[in-house]
């Protein structure tokens, strides 16, 4: 039973953050939202900075799965594709924290620090990978991949924060076209 409160808590928090930020999410329309006294709130967590923190680290427990999700097919078009694929996913499971951690980064240092280790984490996945394809001819031997793998980590979270932070802006592509069209051309760049 603890358990089930403490994930409609964290789970109202989450779409509260989305919502409102964090600033404007209260720990009075935390428990509303997840159906429960205020009081619980307190009980499960000391205070709404504690409620982040536990997303927090479930959003670092969550980051692994990204390395263990993406494995070669040997195709270079596809495994970029893949990669941007699985990104998106994991951006649209923790888009509270994300969205929280671009809009609220200098004022909460842990999500400052949380999105520099994802960020560092995706650059070693990605220079794995990449030298591997590099290694089976995938990619040009003359590709810089360091440089590539900042190029497109880029492009992902530049798709990351238009879909979600801009929804009305001119450069909204729809997830698959970002993948079919703007991953392939991207690809294309890297081939021998």
């Amino acid at each position: 039973m603890t358990n089930n409160v403490e994930q409609r808590i964290l789970l109202a928090f989450s779409q509260l953050l989305v919502s409102y930020g964090y600033q404007g999410t209260t720990t009075k329309k935390i428990a509303h939202t997840a159906g429960v006294n205020e009081s619980t709130v307190f009980r499960h967590f000391k205070d709404k900075r504690h409620i982040l923190l536990k997303l927090v680290t479930n959003y670092s427990n969550d980051i692994q799965t990204v390395s263990n999700k993406y494995k070669l097919v040997g195709n270079l078009e596809q495994d970029l594709m893949n990669f941007a694929i699985i990104y998106q996913n994991f951006v649209n499971q923790h888009l509270a924290i994300f969205l929280t951690s671009i809009r609220e980064a200098q004022s909460l240092p842990e999500l400052d620090q949380i999105f520099k280790d994802l960020l560092t984490m995706i650059k070693e996945i990605m220079m794995n990978k990449m030298q591997q394809m590099q290694q089976t001819g995938e990619i040009s031997p003359q590709i810089d991949i360091k440089i590539e793998i900042e190029n497109l980590i880029l492009l992902n979270i530049g798709q990351g924060i238009m879909q979600h932070s801009f929804s009305s802006t001119v450069f909204k592509i729809p997830p698959r076209i970002f993948v079919q069209d703007n991953i392939r051309a991207y690809a294309q760049h890297l081939k021998p």
